[in-house]
């Protein structure tokens, strides 16, 4: 048998724990809230340019209200500087056809005189071929040469993309030259192609390299033929 004491303590061991078990565990007291901080003073997110400065896991320091309004002003600013960076990107093809309106309306008063002033030259006898040079001067070539020399740069110019006044000029160079100058058969070529060279500089504004002029031969004539024929 079990002592009468014992067995009072277990009996008063069992009511206490079924009176903690039905009663709900006190509630707990929230901290008190601790003054509180202007929005200009809350911390801010780190951005792009301090992320990578401020170590991991270091508290941010609050924005005051000036250093905000110094981030919003630095916005406001590369925002237009970026609209004026567009605008001035987009500008220049208004600008050339504006220049080229202008010229034109400049050089309309002077458009006579500019033509009669190009006719005069071209009078001169110095400026103009003979008409019988093929016969008075050249042994070697004849006019059927010639002529087959003129076709084969027309075809160098629709290659080229060149003008068709660049073509006119390097003929003009071409008769001028046989006007003056006795030449061979074997550098008739050499003559075309060097005429239409110092042609192209006259009138184009984006000229083809000198290796395309002594590549359009076939290789017959070297870069320093074409330059001192």
């Amino acid at each position: 048998m079990e002592p009468r004491g014992r067995r009072r303590k277990q009996q008063g061991a069992a009511e206490d724990k079924e009176n903690t078990a039905g009663t709900a565990p006190p509630p707990r007291k929230r901290p008190r809230c601790t003054e509180r901080k202007a929005l200009a003073e809350l911390p801010t997110a780190p951005t792009a340019n301090n992320a990578s400065a401020a170590p991991m896991g270091a508290p941010s320091k609050p924005m005051t209200r000036a250093a905000a309004r110094e981030a919003a002003a630095a916005a406001v600013e590369e925002e237009a500087r970026r609209r004026e960076g567009s605008a001035i990107a987009a500008r220049p093809a208004a600008s050339r056809l504006t220049d080229a309106g202008a010229a034109q309306a400049s050089v309309g008063p002077y458009v006579a005189d500019i033509d009669g002033y190009l006719r005069s030259l071209e009078v001169e006898q110095l400026r103009r071929p003979r008409d019988d040079y093929m016969v008075a001067m050249q042994k070697d070539i004849s006019a059927t040469m010639r002529g087959i020399l003129v076709d084969w740069l027309v075809d160098v110019v629709d290659e080229f993309n060149l003008l068709v006044d660049t073509l006119y000029l390097a003929v003009s160079y071409i008769d001028r030259f046989l006007t003056a100058s006795v030449i061979t058969r074997d550098r008739l070529q050499l003559l075309g192609v060097a005429s239409l060279f110092v042609a192209a500089k006259y009138e184009e504004i984006h000229v083809p390299k000198l290796d395309k002029f002594s590549d359009i031969t076939d290789g017959t004539y070297t870069n320093q033929q074409v330059t001192f024929c």
